[in-house]
């Protein structure tokens, strides 16, 4: 599947972003810029001259590894201010140093994580790195003392500077994926990428030069960087900016900013929109006018028909139409934005029965709608739409053919021009080039006259509350607990469609008298995301690659239809008395002794499997 082509309409083509920046910043209206709305409501302007000119006087105050040099060197910056987070992301581009932004110690779990994540990132980089920090988040101290820190001032003076010369092909910037434990992994971001992206973006989306955004979305996310802060300054819009905690704290007001600055453009994950349809108050918003919001993109995690029907319903009132929600589908590998559906359309899903598919095959629908029609059956899966630009979606079966059937279920790939170079590699500290310049995403979808409909992924991870888990990293965890290999136990959640469904732990090769103790049970409960069950296996279990590689999309398929050799459920919730999967009631606090006899179909549903 080819990206649409549209008409360019004398679209620049910039050498690089910095530049691309300046020259639109030359043009657009003098007022345009990244403007903060305070917790107070006040607003704190920053143009986007003032934040060149400001830029280019931080970049000669960068620790020395940073400042203009050799290629390579590297710039982690940390905070909580969306502005100055911003000025040092531009000061590091006029030094012609590669910005990275971290998430801070609040998102991460606290300092000691904070240190980890950030020493993590360091090392997989083979030049200098230094760090651009606010220092309210470390009372002024440093948090990693073998790597120089520039602390952010709250002002700064306007400076004036050429920005360095760089060619298409260079790094910009670098992203991290969305591990919410761990290091994650690094996406070198080229000048090429970004300027590709940014521009396919806007034609996708059919938007004009005088847009008005508004975003609360973190800055270390592709989406709330690139699609938010960095697509409004490359083509001039204002923007106006909440911090995430702001947001989290009082979602009306993402409502009231949309409303008293006339925003045409927001996008936020599906969480949000469901976050503010059940959080926002009437009182808070009574003089809400949403009429001016032609775009409301929603991606970055599954699109559920239940929470944008209620942001429907909830603001419909005030002025939201369901045609202005955008679903899109993307990711730090493509910059940010792979496909988008038509613009001023009302979102299109096809109902899945997710318990039947199975890669490769074709996929069982039952019905079709919009949003506004309640699904009849199965699960609405919403239309991401076409691929912009110049990006090709091709999806493909376990041993990597082509599928070219529709409503076929197969893994997404994606090439093209916002195509990153691949991931670093933390041992050269270079960027490991993707196999033909395709990046295999690791999600499972298909295509229906033409468009993109993502149902899951090959690796599992588990959402809750806009936050990703991954499934490997909770199975250690449970491993430990349970004093179990990790290779033996599998966490998923039931349904990936809704978000309160159960959270489970399948443990394989299970011995006749495996059971919990009251602690191992409350610490299953106490985990990042709580256990509600533990199912237990007496004998291999899980579906696998060939190269012993877990399958969670069809494990979770064999547990809904009770195909999996389960021997018994434990509940972990505070009712001990329920009743398992299969109605055999558990009972007691400690159930050690539970006798694990009837292992379930024999057969060859839990052997080895085609690799994906």
């Amino acid at each position: 599947m080819d990206g649409q082509a549209r008409p360019a309409g004398g679209l620049p083509e910039p050498p690089d972003l910095l530049r691309a920046i300046y020259d639109r910043a030359a043009t657009a209206d003098p007022a345009a810029g990244y403007h903060l709305v305070e917790s107070d409501g006040s607003l704190r302007r920053l143009p986007y001259r003032d934040l060149l000119r400001r830029g280019a006087w931080l970049a000669g105050r960068l620790p020395a590894p940073a400042r203009p040099g050799p290629a390579g060197t590297t710039l982690l910056i940390a905070g909580l201010d969306p502005q100055t987070t911003l000025l040092a992301f531009f000061a590091a581009l006029h030094a012609g140093a590669v910005p990275v932004i971290l998430p801070p110690p609040s998102a991460l779990g606290g300092l000691s994580d904070f240190v980890a994540r950030t020493r993590a990132v360091a090392g997989q980089f083979a030049g200098p790195v230094a760090l651009a920090l606010e220092p309210e988040l470390f009372a002024g101290t440093a948090p990693a003392p073998e790597l120089p820190v520039l602390w952010l001032p709250t002002a700064a003076d306007c400076g004036t500077a050429d920005p360095p010369p760089r060619t298409p092909g260079d790094v910009a910037f670098v992203q991290l994926t969305s591990a919410s434990t761990g290091a994650g992994k690094l996406v070198p971001v080229t000048h090429a990428n970004v300027c590709a992206n940014l521009r396919d973006l806007r034609r996708a989306l059919g938007t004009g030069l005088r847009e008005r955004v508004a975003s609360w979305l973190p800055l270390y996310h592709d989406m709330g960087l690139v699609g938010g802060a960095l697509l409004s300054a490359f083509w001039g819009w204002p923007v106006y900016l909440l911090r995430p905690t702001d947001f989290i704290l009082r979602p009306a007001r993402w409502i009231d900013t949309l409303s008293r600055y006339r925003c045409t453009f927001t996008a936020s994950p599906n969480f949000g929109y469901d976050y503010a349809a059940r959080m926002v108050r009437d009182r808070d918003v009574a003089d809400a006018d949403l009429s001016a919001l032609a775009h409301a993109v929603v991606g970055a995690e599954p699109v559920r028909y239940a929470s944008l029907a209620a942001f429907v319903d909830r603001f419909a009132r005030y002025g939201m139409r369901a045609a202005n929600l955008v679903p899109s589908y993307g990711m730090a590998e493509t910059t940010v934005a792979t496909t988008v559906a038509v613009p001023g359309r009302t979102p299109r899903y096809v109902c899945v029965d997710s318990g039947q598919a199975v890669v490769g095959k074709p996929v069982q629908t039952l019905g079709e709608g919009v949003l506004g029609e309640p699904p009849s059956a199965g699960v609405a899966a919403f239309s991401m739409g076409v691929p912009v630009g110049d990006l090709r979606v091709e999806l493909v079966d376990e041993d990597g053919r082509v599928l070219e059937e529709e409503r076929t279920l197969g893994e997404v790939t994606v090439r093209g021009g916002s195509v990153c170079p691949g991931y670093m590699d933390p041992a050269s500290g270079v960027p490991e080039p993707f196999a033909r310049g395709v990046h295999v995403t690791g999600d499972l979808g298909f295509l229906d006259r033409g468009e993109l409909f993502v149902l899951e992924r090959v690796k599992h991870v588990i959402i809750r509350n806009g936050r990703n888990y991954l499934a490997s990293l909770l199975e250690a965890r449970v491993a430990d607990v349970l004093d179990r290999p990790a290779a033996e136990v599998l966490v998923c959640d039931t349904d990936i469609h809704d978000p309160a469904s159960k959270v489970v732990a399948v443990v394989e090769n299970a011995p006749a008298a495996f059971g919990l103790t009251a602690a191992q049970r409350r610490a299953l409960r106490e985990l990042e995301v709580a256990l509600d069950e533990v199912v237990v296996c007496r004998r291999r279990a899980f579906p696998r690659t060939t190269s012993g590689k877990k399958k969670y999309h069809e494990a979770r398929r064999l547990l809904a239809i009770r195909a999996l050799p389960v021997a018994a459920v434990i509940p972990l919730g505070d009712d001990l008395h329920s009743n398992d999967l299969h109605g055999n009631e558990l009972q007691g606090d400690d159930l050690r002794g539970v006798d694990l006899q009837g292992d379930g179909p024999q057969g060859g549903l839990c052997g080895d499997v085609p690799a994906p």
